[in-house]
């Protein structure tokens, strides 16, 4: 009798356990984004032309979500005047990140609404400067830069196409801060100017998007 306690305490531990592995079940999912409105009507317009990010890595445990995405454009070019003599050089990062916590519900056979809170930080940095060796006094520098921080509620839909393979699109709505300085500097200092700016606004995003996510 002592045995068939210890085997069904044993069964009972285990099923428990297993129910509450089933409870918190934990995987994540990789996916890229991309534009879908000019990729599947002849639109001509720039409506879902670029992401508005490029990687994304999502985290769920049980019905909870988390969420990062990243941004990268980097963009420069060299260019020599021969008739001046001069040389531009120009340079571009634009950085923006985002991270996003919620909660997931099933609404409909391999449909899941996903709703939450975003932060959305972003960078970018903008400079070009041109020198010349026939006229050093016309060398410019043009610099431009934006500290830009958004946080707001989101609600999006995923529909799993496999197990392993969804689609997904958001909508949200963010309030944006934003610090930016501007300035051009010339040798002989006649039309120098420096602009510092703060301000704010907001941001109704609309699904222009979608992400295609991998789960593993």
């Amino acid at each position: 009798m002592q045995y068939f306690k210890i085997i069904f305490l044993s069964l009972f531990f285990a099923v428990t356990v297993n129910a509450q592995i089933s409870d918190t079940t934990e995987y994540r999912e990789v996916g890229i984004g991309f534009g879908f409105i000019n990729s599947l009507l002849p639109l001509d317009n720039n409506i879902g032309g670029n992401s508005a990010y490029q990687l994304y890595y999502n985290k769920l445990r049980g019905d909870r979500h988390s969420r990062w995405a990243f941004r990268l454009n980097l963009d420069g070019a060299i260019e020599n005047d021969d008739s001046e003599d001069s040389k531009t050089v120009s340079n571009e990062i634009d950085f923006r990140f985002q991270y996003a916590k919620g909660r997931s519900k099933e609404v409909y056979k391999n449909f899941d609404l996903l709703y939450g809170w975003k932060v959305s930080p972003s960078f970018l940095l903008d400079n070009q400067k041109t020198t010349s060796e026939i006229e050093p006094n016309q060398d410019t520098n043009r610099k431009f830069w934006r500290v830009s921080i958004g946080t707001g509620p989101y609600a999006g839909l995923q529909y799993h196409v496999a197990y392993n393979v969804s689609l997904y699109i958001e909508t949200s709505y963010q309030v944006f801060v934003d610090f930016r300085k501007e300035s051009f500097d010339t040798v002989v200092d006649t039309a120098d100017f420096e602009i510092v700016r703060f301000g704010y606004d907001s941001s109704f995003s609309l699904p222009t998007h979608i992400i295609l996510l991998y789960r593993f």
